[in-house]
């Protein structure tokens, strides 16, 4: 079997959960004698694939060539819908003071403007004439990518149950959840840190949290690469964490070095505007830790009730608001699991999949 993984057109300069979750699968199912390779949607064709594993319903026009390939060379096209609830959406989108106006035409219209403008940089970037799929409403283009798709793979049922709600209906679909990162060994060195991890970017709202509890007695960490698209705000986030005595950031680390820090801090706390199933959280739950995440998720069928805080992103920029989510949380108990399926799980589960769709 030889399976074309083609992750996200940026992939190479921004870095995420979905492609390091192309990463793993591609790293066993190579152990388990696939041919399985990470791809950018031009290199298809001479792979010669029996399937085309595309990612990100959220983003349909980034697919759009792996689409038209799956359709053209009638290779099975398998999507992982990664889907972020559109209430977060609406939110970034009233945030976000780039493209306003844009907002009187409703947060698909932003949507719409931001996924057709950077398919038209692809394509001219790749010397390809952009598909006129691109001029499709965002809402349409998402309904389309799935109709491309002969299997859908959530990662949750709620994540399915909201696809269904908010995007479209889909015949076929298979549960693929994330994995679980085994822990590393605790560290004696314990800090009374809260750890803050992810790319630095609106989305996660780091900006905000740092505004709120800059001077305060929370210690925070923030580890996380700089989004280069929107260097402004990690311009304005680096100030105030290195005017901050309370604060620090360490950038992008390898996995190791971010799991050998979660080990060593008090408690996690995620106020991003939205997110699938975030690994960043799965792994913070797996260091045994109190977390607090956003309620605009898909990662409450891991957790036992009860055990996390869920945040409303909607009130990032109440400075009470967050300041007293981080005074409570390292009083916590650590969250516990519910569901804990290891990456080799999750790969017998995506390799049934690859099967029922040959």
């Amino acid at each position: 079997m030889k399976v074309a993984l083609v992750p996200r057109s940026d992939s190479k300069v921004k870095f995420g959960g979905d492609v390091k979750k192309f990463q793993i699968y591609e790293s066993i199912l190579r152990r388990r004698g696939v041919d399985a390779r990470l791809l950018a949607a031009n290199e298809i064709v001479r792979f010669q694939p029996d399937i085309i594993h595309v990612a990100n319903i959220d983003a349909p026009y980034d697919s759009l060539s792996a689409r038209n390939i799956a359709r053209t060379h009638r290779v099975p096209l398998v999507l992982s819908t990664i889907h972020h609830p559109d209430a977060g959406a609406k939110i970034l989108a009233v945030h976000d003071a780039r493209m306003p106006s844009l907002l009187h035409f409703g947060w698909p219209a932003y949507y719409w403007i931001r996924g057709a403008g950077k398919e038209v940089l692809r394509s001219t970037a790749n010397r390809e004439v952009p598909s006129l799929k691109v001029l499709q409403h965002y809402r349409r283009a998402r309904r389309t990518a799935l109709t491309d798709t002969a299997l859908v793979l959530p990662m949750t049922e709620s994540e399915s149950r909201s696809v269904r709600r908010e995007v479209g209906a889909f015949d076929r679909s298979t549960i693929v959840p994330n994995g679980v990162t085994s822990p590393v060994s605790k560290t004696t060195d314990k800090t009374s840190e809260i750890a803050v991890v992810g790319r630095i970017e609106r989305r996660k709202n780091q900006l905000a949290v740092a505004r709120a509890l800059a001077g305060t007695k929370a210690r925070l960490v923030f580890a996380g690469a700089g989004d280069p698209s929107a260097s402004s705000y990690v311009a304005q986030f680096a100030a105030i964490v290195e005017r901050s005595p309370n604060m620090r950031w360490l950038g992008a680390l390898p996995e190791f070095e971010l799991l050998r820090l979660l080990r060593s801090v008090s408690a996690y706390m995620s106020f991003s505007t939205m997110e699938c199933v975030s690994q960043a959280d799965l792994e913070a739950a797996s260091s045994e830790l109190p977390i607090a995440v956003t309620k605009n998720s898909q990662i409450s069928e891991y957790f036992d009730p009860g055990s996390y805080v869920q945040v409303d992103p909607s009130l990032v920029y109440d400075e009470d608001y967050v300041r007293s989510i981080a005074t409570i949380l390292p009083k916590r108990t650590p969250v516990t699991f519910q569901h804990r399926p290891s990456w080799d799980d999750v790969v017998d589960r995506l390799q049934a999949a690859y099967r029922s769709v040959l």
